[in-house]
């Protein structure tokens, strides 16, 4: 058999070989890309992982455990906060309403009347809101026929049916007594007078009921422009005064 002989050494593989224009760019580009790697400094790496900024290496067990009770304390005070909060939003709320009815109380009406007012004047395109006072005449009667639980239904019913037939714009809210109050954001004087019209119609339409008995309603209202240079106490005593003359088709 004859002898089979090694195939010679492949040549190194570099870029030294070759002359033409071609290999010997690449030569030069291959050149400088080790040169400029070579001559960067490299970088420390970070750390990633901290808290609060403190790197890991820097945490020793105990102050670990430090940084622990602390993070849980402040997850406890930040949820004693919220919690303190949502409990004085509750107790405003509460304090604004009345204590019978499902609408803001004197005080609270009284409050938001006098914001409108201060507000009258800011835009002059627009026309100031009309208080409204809705009565119901025969509490009274209802009282003493029937009981005070009887008549607090009858004028629950009243406050209900003012609420939810007017706009979230307009406000409602306790008048003490048998009166429940609403301020009306309508332009015209007709249109006021029509929508305050059509809610003692839906306050009348459907009675309530209390001890399997219907409790009939008698209510009538008074209107009141407000204006700038008017006082709440002012607003609140003309209405009373058209409520006790029974201008219910006129508005001072």
């Amino acid at each position: 058999m004859a002898d089979i002989n090694r195939p010679p050494p492949s040549p190194p593989v570099s870029w030294n070989g070759g002359g033409n224009p071609q290999q010997q760019g690449r030569r030069r580009a291959f050149r400088q890309a080790v040169d400029a790697y070579g001559g960067t400094p490299l970088v420390e790496p970070q750390d990633t992982l901290s808290i609060h900024g403190i790197p890991p290496r820097d945490l020793t067990e105990p102050v670990r455990r430090v940084i622990d009770d602390l993070m849980a304390e402040i997850e406890r005070l930040r949820w004693a906060v919220e919690q303190s909060e949502g409990r004085q939003a509750y107790l405003e709320g509460l304090a604004d309403r009345d204590s019978v009815l499902p609408v803001l109380n004197r005080r609270a009406f009284e409050r938001e009347v006098g914001l409108l007012i201060g507000r009258l004047g800011a835009d002059p395109a627009s026309p100031p809101p009309v208080l409204a006072a809705f009565y119901l005449e025969n509490f009274e009667e209802l009282h003493l026929r029937l009981g005070l639980d009887a008549a607090e239904t009858a004028l629950r019913h009243v406050a209900e049916t003012l609420l939810t037939h007017v706009r979230q714009s307009d406000v409602v809210g306790a008048l003490g007594g048998a009166g429940v109050g609403v301020v009306l954001t309508l332009a015209d004087e007709a249109a006021v007078r029509e929508k305050a019209a059509r809610l003692r119609q839906a306050v009348s339409a459907w009675p309530p009921r209390h001890s399997d008995a219907v409790l009939p309603l008698a209510v009538r209202f008074g209107l009141v422009r407000l204006r700038g240079d008017m006082s709440v106490a002012h607003a609140l005593a003309l209405v009373d005064d058209r409520l006790r003359q029974g201008l219910d088709d006129a508005m001072a």
